[in-house]
């Protein structure tokens, strides 16, 4: 593991500002923080109530709809600096997944990928979006690959970022998961969600102390159901060959070298699965391309749809 790249001063001294004001009013540095990070990538927060559930999201920039999907344990800011790289081509919406973020949980729901692709249509349907491109992160692009196999016809492209949903070889974490039973994307205190970035990257992440404080405290309190949420992903369906061949959608595959939360053989069989699917592995990434590297991640992404970043 490399250790943690300081950001230039500029930002270390708003950082050290924004911790100030979290000590005075706890959270408030840190949801400014999200506020101006948000507005340099040309965002606004909103959210839309759909089938008894608030669904937050971000949204901005304008051209053809991009609706991004996170992983589990995320939330929709894990797309916020990527998409300071895509506004100026896209209408991008960023999602909290229900059970995610700042969305309705209800642990009685079902959160398989089949059950988040009828709630997300809906979504889609309520703001009016249309046929949309679709990105995904690990669950995300799961999600995203199973709407596009259900549903071809309301998928303009596919973006799948280290994609969960098919089988591949195990992970360093799937292989601790399955010869223990704990899972290591999940948890309860502040070191153990150190260790869960320090997987996650194959930099670790710098991250000012409020916000990591704030961060893992939120990982605490959904650690339980995101576990349940694990389960349902591991132990239900995959995406088998005939569930991806069904796929029409423009695909571009991404996957880190260095993931080892989701292993990059899986990269080849989405890119065999999907027709004309193509397959992008980053050097001295792991498994979150867009938090690792968003400049780079982005601009392949618009070199693949043709344009120019």
């Amino acid at each position: 593991m490399k250790h943690a790249a300081r950001p230039p001063v500029a930002i270390r001294a708003v950082a050290q500002a924004l911790g100030v004001v979290d000590r005075v009013s706890p959270g408030t540095g840190v949801r400014l923080a999200l506020r101006l990070e948000r507005r340099r990538a040309g965002l606004t927060a909103a959210r839309q109530t759909v089938d008894g559930l608030e669904l937050h999201f971000t949204q901005g920039g304008r051209g053809e709809p991009l609706l991004l999907l996170h992983g589990i344990g995320a939330d929709k800011d894990h797309f916020t600096r990527v998409a300071a790289h895509l506004t100026p081509h896209y209408r991008v919406v960023a999602v909290d997944l229900p059970g995610f973020g700042d969305s309705t949980r209800n642990p009685r729901l079902s959160h398989t990928p089949a059950a988040q692709v009828e709630r997300l249509r809906a979504f889609v349907r309520a703001r009016g979006l249309g046929r949309v491109h679709l990105g995904g992160s690990s669950m995300g692009g799961f999600i995203a690959a199973q709407w596009a196999s259900l549903y071809p016809d309301e998928v303009r492209s596919l973006w799948l970022l280290g994609p969960a949903g098919v089988a591949a070889n195990d992970s360093e974490m799937l292989t601790e998961f399955r010869q223990s039973g704990r899972c290591l994307l999940f948890a309860r205190s502040e070191a153990e969600f150190r260790e869960v970035l320090k997987r996650c990257c194959a930099k670790e992440p710098w991250l000012p102390a409020n916000l990591l404080s704030v961060l893992a405290a939120r990982a605490a309190r959904d650690h339980d159901l995101h576990l349940d949420v694990f389960h349902e992903l591991v132990l239900g369906d995959l995406l088998d060959e005939a569930a991806l061949a069904r796929v029409t959608a423009k695909t571009l595959v991404v996957w880190g070298a260095q993931d080892r939360i989701l292993d990059p053989s899986g990269g080849p069989v989405f890119q065999r699965g999907i027709p004309g699917a193509t397959l992008r592995v980053m050097d001295g990434i792991g498994h979150l391309p867009m938090v690792e590297d968003p400049r780079t991640t982005a601009r392949d992404y618009l070199r693949f749809q043709g344009k120019t970043g």
